[in-house]
Parts: structure tokens; C-alpha cells; sequence
């Protein structure tokens, strides 16, 4: 078996036992469980996708990452779930200008309908982390 298998297996396993004793739990105590549970199952799965897509990091930003096919031309109201763990993760691509290497920060917030929101672009990969961190590059005070 696979670990993806195994891992799925596992969870399986521990919501049949969990199955088995919603009848001692209170409403309140399955409200709560059913949010733990959710937001566990969530950031499993985005831990998975996010590790097939990024290679290299760089100040906890993803470098270069392999976004999903149609990133960069879809409409926000019509991507598919693939899309959906990038909404508010900066990322940082590396681009040439003739001789020089310039690295171009994108983030998927929204504020283009159609394409991740170019957020600056920086001559070293350690400006490029610090626009991550601070945002667009418009936003900042001069």
C-alpha cells in the first residue's frame, strides 16, 4: 500500500471507531469533533497538494512552485478546487530580463479575476521574501 493509502486508510479507521460512539456524545460534543475533524482532514489534504507542487522554498514561500494547469487564466469564480489551497499564499517565480534573473512575487487574492495579483518584482530572492511578507508593493508607504 501506498503512504497516500495508508494515510487514507488510517482515517477511515478512526472515523469508523468514532462512528461507533457518537450515540454517547453530546450535540455540542459532535458540533465540536465534526469542526476539529474538518479542519484536520483540511490541512492534510492542502499539506498534500502543496507538497507536490513546491519544491523550493525560500522563507516559507513556495519558489517556482507547478501550479495546477490553467492557473494563471481562470476565472476566479470558475476554479476548480486544485486552485483553491493558493488563494492568499504568496509565491515567488524567477524570470530572466535579458542577462539579469529578477524574481516576480504573484498571489491568487482576488484582485484579478481572471489571474493571481502581481504583487512586485525584486532583483535578489531575499526582496522577493520580504515583498511575501509585506505585500503588494503599492500598498507600501514611500
Amino acid at each position: 500500500m501506498t503512504t497516500n493509502s495508508n494515510l487514507l486508510q488510517q482515517t477511515l479507521d478512526i472515523l469508523e471507531v468514532l462512528m461507533e460512539r457518537t450515540d454517547e456524545m453530546t450535540l455540542p460534543e459532535l458540533d465540536l469533533l465534526e469542526e476539529a475533524m474538518t479542519d484536520a482532514v483540511k490541512y492534510k489534504i492542502t499539506d498534500a497538494v502543496l507538497r507536490q507542487q513546491v519544491h523550493t522554498v525560500a522563507g516559507c514561500y513556495a519558489v517556482d512552485p507547478a501550479l495546477p494547469d490553467g492557473f494563471s487564466v481562470t476565472h476566479n469564480d470558475k476554479r476548480p478546487i486544485s486552485h483553491k489551497v493558493w488563494w492568499y499564499r504568496p509565491y515567488i517565480t524567477t524570470r530572466q530580463h535579458g542577462e539579469q534573473t529578477v524574481f516576480w512575487v504573484e498571489c491568487l487574492d482576488g484582485g484579478c479575476w481572471d489571474r493571481p495579483t502581481w504583487w512586485g518584482e525584486a532583483t535578489s530572492l531575499e526582496a522577493a521574501v520580504e515583498i511575501c511578507r509585506n505585500g503588494p508593493n503599492w500598498t507600501q508607504p514611500k
